[in-house]
């Protein structure tokens, strides 16, 4: 029903441009996304902005978020809504394609794309680089609230209850991520 394209850089924590793509090809909603995994284990305290180097490989646990193609589904929010935001998260549940096809979800599972209540903990405000996540994709809450609402009431996908992770996966994804990396 619907796909997000992220390109990444090499250096994850170089924002990009995200892309939500509707199933009949057509770009409705561009956005900034940052995907900056930790830089060594174990990971700083949270939220983390470091923005110095290339950080852990997607390989990694809690490193850069893998490249690939994945299927995705949006899930009811998170319970920490400091950490991932008040707004439902679309979660990366199996991995098709490329390293995701098979990090995720047997080595790398968990990785979302949603915001926080970073501004609650730390000077931070939208504008500012966004932190680096464990895998995620970050983007600004505003971002999240409207990729809810055009998904949801535009190209009619549901909302599904969180799972918290449960493996397997209970529901049949409803759509595609698609992250490329741009200088590898």
């Amino acid at each position: 029903m619907y796909k997000v394209l992220v390109p990444v850089h090499r250096n994850r924590s170089i924002e990009s441009t995200a892309s939500l793509i509707a199933a009949n090809g057509s770009v409705v909603y561009s956005f900034t996304v940052r995907a900056h995994g930790i830089d060594a284990p174990p990971a700083p305290a949270w939220p983390y902005f470091n923005s110095c180097c290339d950080g852990l490989n997607p390989f990694s646990g809690d490193g850069n978020t893998p490249t690939g193609l994945i299927e995705f589904d949006l899930n009811s929010p998170e319970d920490d809504p400091l950490e991932f935001g008040p707004y439902p998260v679309n979660r990366a549940v199996q991995g098709l394609e490329g390293n995701a096809g098979w990090l995720i979800p047997g080595i790398r599972d968990g990785i979302l794309l949603h915001t926080g209540g970073w501004q609650n903990v730390s000077s931070w405000h939208p504008g500012l680089p966004m932190p680096n996540s464990l895998g995620c994709v970050h983007a600004y809450p505003e971002s999240i609230y409207t990729v809810w609402q055009i998904l949801t009431n535009d190209l009619g996908v549901a909302v599904r209850p969180n799972t918290d992770g449960q493996l397997p996966y209970p529901y049949k994804p409803q759509g595609l991520l698609s992250i490329e990396c741009v200088d590898c």
